[in-house]
């Protein structure tokens, strides 16, 4: 056959046309199944820096393979469905806190069913949620953490068969921490929250002491837990109901005896609140401006040994953890309807405004009033 010029454009044309088109699939949002790129050649980009997310441009999220190495290697923001699909599902118990622990701030749960060798304890454990603000005073950082971010990803871990001699280390990928409440404070270990959808990858420890991932290492899926540990090392109360102070000029506070008593036998022991605003809605009572008596809107005290006999030499403890619902405001300041949730009281030097070294706290779970 002759081949003519006008055949020779032609196939120019058309394997120019061919290039232009791989060109394009290389560069589009997703990869279909005829894409040329593979992992391994993304991989081997080693790190990017130019912020594109690897695994969604070519579709790979959810492709029924885990690309946590992707992630780990920032070619991929994650997370990967597929990885906690992939993993070893785990059910956790209470989580509390370790008493036996030098350090205060660490919270365990044991694993049930167990995940290793008959005999051997396997325990999640929840670690550097606080830190340290001035040398006696410890304040929780309340917040959500994303687990996927390397400076948050050591607060949650595993250890496999705990003190046996094939201990495995398993270190928080993805997922979120949710502390929703502290205890102010007394202690680290004070705290309420959750923990959802928490991947767990097979580490070892470096030699500078970090949690790091191993490539091919097993995964645990931790799906949902949570705890409330506010009540540790607290005394608990119960209140049966505010009513107006009958005795208060300014006709603001409303106050209710509460039980157990802590104080002298002889002695009543009550809790004052007031709020200086009309608001209604949520507020937190260890927030600007309620950490301060001389700033709340929402103002409590909880006064041992407050009233009885000549005897009683009050006591005086505020909130440093807490939630207070004001559903309903009325004409008179002291008249209100609400509830109070996970009020942890701490106890004040006699300035009633400097938490005491070593003092006592309490916990109130729950109240509602309605003096309307």
């Amino acid at each position: 056959m002759k081949v003519t010029n006008h055949m020779i454009r032609w196939t120019v044309i058309m394997a120019s046309v061919g290039l232009l088109v791989s060109a394009c699939a290389m560069n589009s949002g997703t990869e279909n199944e005829g894409s040329a790129v593979t992992k391994d050649e993304v991989r081997s980009i080693g790190k990017a820096d130019d912020g594109v997310d690897y695994c969604e441009k070519y579709g790979w999220y959810g492709d029924g393979e885990c690309d946590q190495r992707l992630i780990d290697a920032g070619l991929c923001a994650g997370p990967d469905p597929d990885c906690a699909r992939n993993c070893i599902p785990i059910n956790v118990g209470d989580l509390e806190p370790d008493s036996d622990y030098d350090y205060e701030w660490l919270l365990l749960g044991f694993i049930n069913p167990g995940i290793g060798a008959r005999g051997l304890a396997d325990f999640v454990y929840i670690d550097r949620v606080d830190k340290y603000h001035g040398p006696q005073v410890v304040i929780n950082k309340r917040g959500t953490y994303d687990l996927s971010l390397s400076e948050n990803s050591s607060m949650v871990y595993v250890k496999q068969d705990e003190q046996g001699p094939n201990e495995k280390l398993f270190v928080a990928q993805q997922g979120v921490l949710e502390l929703s409440a502290s205890g102010g404070g007394l202690a680290d270990n004070q705290s309420k929250g959750s923990l959802r959808d928490v991947v767990l990858v097979e580490a070892f420890i470096d030699d500078h002491g970090n949690m790091v991932p191993m490539d091919d290492g097993t995964c645990l899926l931790l799906d949902h837990v949570e705890w409330n540990s506010l009540s540790e090392g607290c005394e608990i109360i119960t209140v049966d109901g505010f009513t107006p102070d009958p005795g208060d000029d300014w006709e603001s506070i409303i106050n209710s005896f509460y039980s157990p008593g802590t104080g002298m036998q002889s002695c009543l022991d009550r809790i004052d609140m007031s709020f200086t605003e009309d608001d209604t809605g949520t507020f937190d009572l260890a927030a600007v401006p309620n950490d301060d008596p001389d700033t709340c809107e929402q103002c409590l005290m909880l006064v041992e040994d407050g009233t009885g006999s000549s005897n009683c030499v009050p006591s005086h403890f505020r909130p440093v953890s807490g939630i207070v619902t004001i559903d309903r405001m009325g004409a008179k300041p002291n008249q209100s309807a609400g509830s109070l949730s996970d009020v942890v009281f701490f106890e004040m030097e006699d300035d009633q405004y400097t938490p005491m070294l070593n003092g006592r706290c309490m916990y109130l779970r729950s109240a509602a009033w309605d003096t309307m």
